[in-house]
Parts: C-alpha cells; sequence; structure tokens
C-alpha cells in the first residue's frame, strides 16, 4: 500500500502492479490510493491510448471515463475492456459521470492506461499514473526487455557489500536516451552485478523502466539510517532538501552540470527558468558527504558558485560505464563515397547550436557539393524547430534535402550511421561531458569541436578544436583535412589512443570506490 508519511510532495495514487496482462487477469487492475485524496476535490480519469502511437490524437486515443472518488476509498478495482479494435475501462460498482469513446477503430498491438486525478472546479491536473497493458506474457517481456544497456563486462567490486543497508538511486528524469538517465541505469546495472542491494526512483522516466523504478517521493518513507543516498544533480528538484534531510548513512550527489540559462531564454523560457532554479539549489550540494562530476570542466562550475566547495574534493567519474581496453583496430580506409558525410549526434536544443551547423554546412557545400549532414537526436521545442526551419531556407534553400534528420534511433542504428560518417561536427557551447565525441572516436570518425573547456578535456590532444566560428574557413579548413588520407589516419589513431585512455576508467571501479565499506581501524 501507499505510504502516508506527510510530505510535501505527495503520491496520491499508484497501480498496484506494474502492468495489465489479458492472460494473466483478463485486463483487471487495482489502484491504491493515500489518505490525502480524500483532502482533495478531484475526479478520476482513466485514459486509454495505443501505446505505440500515444502522442496522436484521436487516432492513437481509445477514449477517456471520469469517475467521482468517495472520500473513504483507499483501494479502486477497474477492467479493460479490449475487443475488435476499440478499448474502454470500467471501475467496480462505479458509473462513468463522463465519457468520450472514439468510435473509430485502433488497431493497436498494445495498449497505454493513464490514471489522472483532476480538480473538479479548474479540471488541473494534480497527480497521474502510468501503465502498459498487454494480451500476452511475452509481449510483456518484450516491453521490458533489457532496458539496461549492457556495454561489456564492468569492473567487480573488491570488497564485501553491505547488505544492510540499500544503496537509493535518485534520478528524477530517467530517460534512455538521455546521458544522465542512462548513466543513473548503467550505476543500477554496475550494483545489481556486483550484488549491492540497489533501488532506483525518478519522477520522470521512460514507461519500460516502470519495473524497476520508484517513483521519487518514495525514498522519503523508504530512505533508512543505514542506506546510502546517490542522488544525480542536472535540473531543478523539489525534493532536493528534503532528501538531503533524510538521516542515513552517507549521502552521495553526482553533479551532471547544468545548461546555461541563457541558451533557453528565447526558444524555451519555462526551461530557462527551470535551470536558473537548479542554479539556486546548488548551495545544498556541499551538504553532501561526497561530491562527484562528470568532468574537470563541471567540476569548475560548481566550485565556481559555491564557495565553500573545494575542487580538489570534487571527484572526477566520466558518465557513463563502458568495458575498458578494447583491442586497438586496424582502420580500413572507408569505401569512397561520393561526397562526405558530416555527422551530429545530440539533442535539438538551442545550446547545442544547430543553426551554426547548418551555416557550416551551406559553406562546406561549396567545396563538396555532394556532401550530406546527418542529424540524429529527438526533437526540440516548438520554437526552436521553427528557427532551424527558418535558418534552412535561409541558408541552404533548394539545397536542404541534403540534410538528413534521423530523429532518435537505436543503438544499433547509432552504430551504422557512425561507421558512414567521415567526419562528427560539434557546435556546441555548453556540455558537460559530451559523450558523442568519445563514441565518435571509438568509432574511427574524425572529431571536429567548437572549443569549449568540455570538449577539449575529452578530446585533449585528439581530434580538431576550433575556437571561432567562421564559417567559410572553417568548411575549407575541414574540406582540406578530409582530401588528405594520411592527416586523417593521423587523427583517427590519435582519437583512438585518447578514446583507450578514457575508457580504461570507465568500467566501474570509480563509481565502486564510493561504495566500498568504512573499514574498522
Amino acid at each position: 500500500m501507499i505510504s502516508n508519511r506527510k510530505i510535501k510532495h505527495q503520491v496520491y495514487l499508484a497501480f498496484k502492479d506494474k502492468s495489465v496482462i489479458f492472460t494473466e487477469n483478463d485486463g483487471s487492475f487495482v489502484i491504491e490510493l493515500s489518505n490525502a485524496v480524500s483532502e482533495l476535490d478531484v475526479s478520476l480519469v482513466l485514459d486509454i491510448y495505443d501505446l505505440d502511437n500515444q502522442n496522436a490524437h484521436p487516432e492513437g486515443h481509445f477514449g477517456w471515463q471520469q469517475f467521482s472518488i468517495d472520500p473513504d476509498a483507499r483501494v479502486l478495482k477497474g477492467k479493460v475492456h479490449w475487443n475488435n479494435n476499440h478499448a474502454k475501462v470500467d471501475l467496480a460498482h462505479q458509473q462513468s459521470t463522463q465519457s468520450w469513446l472514439n468510435p473509430e477503430a485502433i488497431p493497436a498491438k498494445q495498449l497505454l492506461l493513464i490514471a489522472v486525478l483532476r480538480e473538479n472546479t479548474t479540471n488541473a491536473i494534480v497527480y497521474l499514473e502510468k501503465i502498459p497493458v498487454f494480451q500476452t506474457s511475452d509481449d510483456c517481456a518484450a516491453f521490458y526487455h533489457a532496458p539496461v544497456s549492457k556495454n561489456g563486462p564492468l569492473a567487480k567490486a573488491w570488497f564485501f557489500p553491505d547488505t544492510e543497508g540499500v544503496v537509493r538511486l535518485v534520478c528524477r528524469d530517467t530517460c534512455l536516451k538521455d546521458a544522465v538517465g542512462h548513466f543513473c541505469l548503467d550505476i543500477y546495472r554496475l550494483c545489481r552485478e556486483n550484488n549491492i542491494p540497489v533501488v532506483l526512483y525518478a519522477e520522470f522516466f521512460d514507461l519500460c523502466l516502470n519495473q524497476i523504478i520508484e517513483r521519487e517521493s518514495k525514498i522519503l518513507a523508504d530512505a533508512g539510517e543505514k542506506d546510502t543516498i546517490f542522488y544525480f544533480h542536472s535540473t531543478y528538484d523539489p525534493l532536493l532538501e528534503e532528501i538531503i534531510q533524510l538521516n542515513v548513512k552517507k549521502k552521495m550527489v553526482y553533479f551532471h552540470g547544468i545548461t546555461n540559462p541563457t541558451y533557453f531564454r528565447v526558444f524555451d523560457f519555462e526551461l530557462s527558468a527551470v535551470c536558473e532554479k537548479a542554479y539556486q539549489q546548488l548551495p545544498l550540494l556541499a551538504r553532501f558527504d561526497v561530491i562527484a562530476s562528470n568532468s574537470k570542466a563541471t567540476a569548475d562550475l560548481l566550485a565556481k558558485n559555491v564557495s565553500v566547495i573545494q575542487k580538489e574534493a570534487i571527484k572526477i567519474i566520466p558518465p557513463k560505464l563502458m568495458k575498458k581496453d578494447l583491442t586497438k583496430k586496424s582502420f580500413a580506409k572507408k569505401t569512397k563515397q561520393k561526397g562526405a558525410k558530416l555527422l551530429y549526434v545530440g539533442r535539438i536544443k538551442s545550446h547545442k547550436k544547430i543553426e551554426d551547423l547548418v551555416q557550416l554546412f551551406a559553406n562546406y557545400l561549396t567545396h563538396d557539393q555532394e556532401a550530406e549532414l546527418f542529424v540524429v537526436g529527438g526533437q526540440g521545442e516548438k520554437a526552436y524547430t521553427d528557427y532551424l526551419t527558418w535558418s534552412l531556407n535561409h541558408y541552404l534553400g533548394s539545397t536542404q534535402h541534403k540534410v538528413k534528420w534521423f530523429g532518435q534511433v537505436s543503438d544499433e542504428e547509432l552504430k551504422n550511421i557512425y561507421q558512414t560518417a567521415d567526419a562528427y561536427i560539434s557546435m556546441s557551447e555548453d556540455e558537460g561531458f559530451c559523450l558523442p565525441l568519445l563514441e565518435a572516436m571509438i568509432a574511427g570518425v574524425p572529431v571536429f569541436a567548437y572549443g569549449i573547456s568540455a570538449a577539449k578535456e575529452v578530446l585533449y590532444e585528439a581530434g580538431i578544436c576550433f575556437n571561432n566560428k567562421n564559417f567559410p574557413a572553417l568548411a575549407q579548413y575541414i574540406h582540406t583535412i578530409l582530401s588528405d588520407d594520411s592527416r586523417i589516419k593521423d587523427i583517427i589513431s590519435k582519437q583512438w589512443e585518447r578514446a583507450n585512455y578514457l575508457l580504461a576508467n570507465m568500467d566501474g571501479r570509480g563509481v565502486l570506490c564510493l561504495f566500498e565499506p568504512d573499514y574498522v581501524t
């Protein structure tokens, strides 16, 4: 049952199970309500979507039903009815007060059930929870299959784990395609492989992680005095101060960095405000027992903003766990392509300066008319996307079809794209570590990066850094290098040496050091 401990950020409801499987429970589900719901003037709305087309309305939306809530009710039993490409929901012993059911058939393979508490006066959303709905247990297993990455064997602990306590990982946003969430999942896997008791908490996360994640506020009731908290800080978190106040054995924070809010003020003012609030929380990090960061550049940022934190005390741990000592490849010369393939991988956000990439590419086309630009990454906010559309029209005009937008891709697809690329280009002006630079080096792709501190730290003396954005001169320079096979071979060789140096410290040993028990002296 839901804990009813008095906390500021209450969990109002939860599904008893992590999914609904028709072959096991005939579509039945149970919703548990906390005592705090009785203090609210709310109704329960149950929504059903096509899980694979949930953002499309109405073609991906089966419908919704609204129910009043008995103030004394703590358990609600319901059932999903799904047949002939139509779906609806019933609650036991209750009639819906309002509903909308899509008259059109939707040939979905799996469903998404959302329970939403809405204020009766304003219809505002107070709280929501989601679970997937499957026809069979095999469908469920396929959906949850291997959500945690496996990048080869990780380090093995050299100590006996402290099994009396639990490592409680807290990462407010945990998404597979985001570096912060991905690293958190790496550490979760590292703990599991080394028999270290671990629980992962998040507020926003990919649904395929539903089976291994608890809601963030639940840690306030779960944490015990023998536990260790490992907190990931990269955004504003209204629960941070309460988490710091918990009575546990040790509190550790991993600081990923926070994007400078000025980069978002034009295109995403709300995100800019969130980043501002995250910066205001930085002094709270001084209250953790151990502070780690993803790079020296990020550690500098933290020490600069919080004077009581000494930079020398911050442990530097790269934000990805991978196997070490890759066998050095003999990079065969790629099959000669008609036109260079320039590549960018990452979020479509304004601090990444995709518009500068477009301008550079427009200038590069004057040297190589057959060139193409590959952009891999999820869609950004609409205002910035609209600006990029303008940039494409303004700088490329009729040649903008040479920019290929891949969106989010699978790991295997990304690997194939790297193998196709002739050069990796980064115009980003704000990074904590910049993992795609390392990925490109591992793939044997020459890297050209704007010389911010994090990029220079990753590349060191490998790859090519530039400190100004003179697009005509830069385009000519890149073309000259890509036309010189011996220069390319030299760059790739140095990048490989640098990548191996970085990978030697990315197998999890640095993280395990943080979990090593204190010995009796």
